[in-house]
């Protein structure tokens, strides 16, 4: 919850995602815009279990 709503760190990257998805509602997060959140906190937590999957999300 910290890295989410928080952490000082992650202001712009939080911004943007506030941007994309028009809140920061976290049970909207985890239900209605699962999505756009779940590639969000994969690129932006430093989670080193997703560091492979990572590039596979910014590939259009």
């Amino acid at each position: 919850m910290h890295l989410l709503l928080d952490c000082p760190l992650l202001d712009q990257e939080r911004e943007a995602l506030r941007s994309q998805v028009g809140h920061l509602d976290f049970s909207l997060l985890l239900t209605r815009d699962a999505k756009e959140f779940t590639t969000w906190a994969i690129l932006h937590f430093g989670i080193d279990h997703f560091e492979s999957f990572k590039s596979t999300l910014t590939q259009k």
